[in-house]
């Protein structure tokens, strides 16, 4: 238990905290449309603190595409469809959501002012952040692996399929 003086204020270090920020997957079509990011992975509201991500971006099946083809050999092709869904959308979660507290924390640094932190939260530079999932593949492979006990299909780690 903390005792606090009366009287006693937040250090000036404490009240230049940023929260984190509420993160809200959307998939359904009008969502995304009523936020305007469309072919945008998501959408940061300072004011609110919210951060609505498009779960229909591109990164998201692309991960997911590739995870079904290295673990194509499981031996029940549902589960592994579903937990490698499931691994994709939460990397595009923590992809997009990493790049909104890491421009956050950007407002102790005396050379961001706010119209580059305005910058790094536009919907197109949290787009660029979802874009690199292989960044998150190797610890979904880990994952979903490890799960299904088994190892990935060798000769697929560039997405490309070979005839």
């Amino acid at each position: 238990m903390t005792v606090v003086q009366t009287g006693a204020q937040m250090a000036r270090m404490a009240q230049n905290l940023e929260r984190a920020p509420k993160l809200i997957p959307l998939d359904d079509v009008s969502d995304i449309e009523d936020k305007q990011i469309v072919g945008r992975a998501g959408r940061y509201y300072s004011a609110s603190g919210e951060l609505f991500i498009n779960m229909t971006y591109p990164a998201v099946d692309l991960m997911h595409e590739q995870l079904g083809r290295e673990y194509a050999q499981a031996p029940d092709p549902e589960v592994m469809q579903r937990i490698a869904r499931g691994l994709s959308r939460n990397s595009m979660i923590n992809r997009v959501g990493l790049a909104v507290v890491f421009a956050l924390a950007k407002r102790i640094n005396k050379e961001w002012d706010e119209d580059a932190m305005g910058k790094a939260l536009q919907p197109e530079s949290l787009s660029l952040a979802a874009d690199n999932y292989f960044e998150s593949l190797q610890d979904a492979r880990r994952m979903l692996g490890k799960t299904l006990k088994l190892k990935r299909t060798d000769g697929e780690e560039d997405g490309s399929e070979t005839d």
